[in-house]
Formats: C-alpha cells, sequence, structure tokens
C-alpha cells in the first residue's frame, strides 16, 4: 500500500485535473449556447427589427427609406428639383432663341447703307432749310476765351456786317453756320485756334408787309414759315370794308416785281387751296377797299 499510495494519487489528480477540464467546457459551452438564444431576444426587443426583413424593404415607399437611411432622401430630392430647374431655364431659352430673327452677314451689310442715305438726305435737308440772313436781323458772335471779341451785331440793308479784326463783309442769304465759317476762316491769322458761335438772337430782316383794309397794318415778323392767310390773321383779320376778291401779294424776283392774285373767299370756302402760297421775306400783301358802285 506504501507503494501503490504515489500512483493512486498521480491517477487521482489526473481524474481531477480531466473532470476539472471538462466542466470547464462544459460551462464554456453553455454560455457560447446562451449568447446565441439570447441574439433573437434582442432583434424581438428593437422595433427596427420587428417587421419582417421582406416587409422592411419597401418598392417605392420614401418613408421606409427615410427611416432606414436618412441620406437617400436628400440625394433624391436633389434630382427632383435639379431636373424641372433645368427644363424651367432651357424652356426660357429656347423660346428667346424663336423669336430673337436671325441676322445675317449679308443683311447687316445691306442694311448699312440705307441708314448711311437716311441720314445724309436728312442732314441734306435740314441745310438747304436753315434760315437765310435777310438785313435787319440781329447776331450774337461770341469766341471762346475772348471776351474783348463777344458782341452783337445788326445785319445792315445791304446785307453786311462788321467784325473787330475781320473788317466788313456780306452775310446776306447766308445761314448761321456759314457765317461761322467764315468768321473762323478769317480770324486764323489772329487766332488759329478760334472756337466760334453765331445765333441769330432776332430775325427782324424776316418779315413781310400788309397794307390796306386790315385791322393791324405794317410789318409782321415771320418766326417760321407763314402762309398769306397767317399774315392776315397776325395782321388782325380784315376790315368790313376790305374788298375780298382782289387782294394780291407782291413779290420782287430777280430784281423785277412780280404780283401774284389771292382770293381770300374762295380759301375761305376751302377751294383753291394752293393759292394761299408760302410767304418770303419781303413780300407785300395789299387788301384794297371795296368799291361803293
Amino acid at each position: 500500500m506504501k507503494t501503490l499510495s504515489p500512483l493512486f494519487a498521480t491517477l487521482l489528480t489526473a481524474a481531477l485535473f480531466s473532470q476539472t477540464a471538462w466542466a470547464a467546457g462544459a460551462v464554456g459551452r453553455k454560455f457560447s449556447s446562451t449568447s446565441e438564444n439570447e441574439t433573437p431576444v434582442v432583434q424581438e426587443q428593437s422595433p427596427a427589427m420587428a417587421t419582417p426583413p421582406t416587409a422592411a424593404v419597401a418598392p417605392t415607399n420614401t418613408t421606409a427609406e427615410s427611416t432606414s437611411t436618412p441620406r437617400t432622401p436628400k440625394s433624391n430630392v436633389k434630382k427632383k428639383i435639379k431636373k424641372p430647374i433645368a427644363a424651367e431655364i432651357k424652356a426660357p431659352i429656347a423660346e428667346d432663341s424663336k423669336s430673337v430673327p436671325s441676322v445675317t452677314p449679308q443683311e447687316t451689310q445691306a442694311s448699312a447703307p440705307v441708314e448711311a442715305v437716311q441720314t445724309t438726305s436728312s442732314t441734306s435737308s435740314m441745310e438747304s432749310t436753315s434760315y437765310k440772313l435777310q438785313a435787319g436781323d440781329l447776331l450774337r458772335i461770341n469766341v471762346w476765351k475772348e471776351e474783348e471779341l463777344d458782341r452783337e451785331v445788326l445785319v445792315m440793308p445791304d446785307g453786311t456786317i462788321t467784325f473787330p479784326l475781320i473788317g466788313t463783309f456780306s452775310v446776306n442769304s447766308l445761314t448761321t453756320a456759314d457765317v461761322q465759317r467764315t468768321i473762323t476762316q478769317k480770324l486764323i491769322p489772329f487766332i488759329p485756334a478760334a472756337s466760334v458761335t453765331v445765333v441769330a438772337t432776332e430775325t427782324r430782316g424776316n418779315a413781310v408787309s400788309v397794307i390796306g383794309q386790315v385791322t393791324k397794318p405794317g410789318e409782321v415778323i415771320m418766326t417760321r414759315s407763314m402762309t398769306v392767310m397767317q399774315a392776315l390773321s397776325q395782321a388782325g383779320g380784315l376790315t368790313p370794308y376790305a374788298d375780298d376778291d382782289d387782294i394780291v401779294i407782291l413779290r420782287k424776283k430777280d430784281g423785277k416785281e412780280d404780283s401774284i392774285e389771292f382770293d381770300y373767299s374762295d380759301i375761305a370756302r376751302g377751294r383753291n387751296l394752293e393759292t394761299n402760297i408760302t410767304l418770303v421775306p419781303g413780300d407785300v400783301i395789299v387788301v384794297p377797299t371795296q368799291s361803293l358802285f
């Protein structure tokens, strides 16, 4: 017994060790099985996992997508917004492009000469209708930075004016622009870069005379283009003793006096309107008196 006791002790120790190891393994297996069994319980407690897997993925349900993945709806919203905005922007551009006619280079080149011709014709018509200076007109002449040369001059009966450094020269039947160029050229020896301005302040020479049976006989200054009827109205109209059938206009042409008949009665009734001619400076309207017999 004494020799077997150490061997028995060794076997007993080995048996105890193996039993301990088996018990530890059983405990580990039980713990792992317990954790596996607890996993469904946790899933049952989560409200998100309560629905079946097939029901959680809806085909076109935006609410389910927003619950599971918050960022997905933002990308979908952006796509839905961008498409209408792009369509709205492109639509007006397409409409504007249709409404704006296309201009070819040939059309542009063809239209340019027409505009040039229109501009030239309008300029020439303005020059042709510019007022021609007459004897008795009053002019205001200014030379920039030359105050001693600024003055008013009267067109003399012979159609001439006198200006310092230049002397006397004719302005009869010239426009103010013509007089301005003439003075500028004549001042070059004295003031090479002279800037001259000429303005007609009073057009006393642009006048006609009305005599005879009118309310206010005398001179009528024409501040604009005037016909015979307008001049008679400026003179106050005819008196009761006027012979309205024998009115004449005396006009000097090429150094000779010419007589133009004017029938007031016809014009008053709207007939022979072409006889209501436009007057020129120097015309004389004669309204005779009715005959007693």
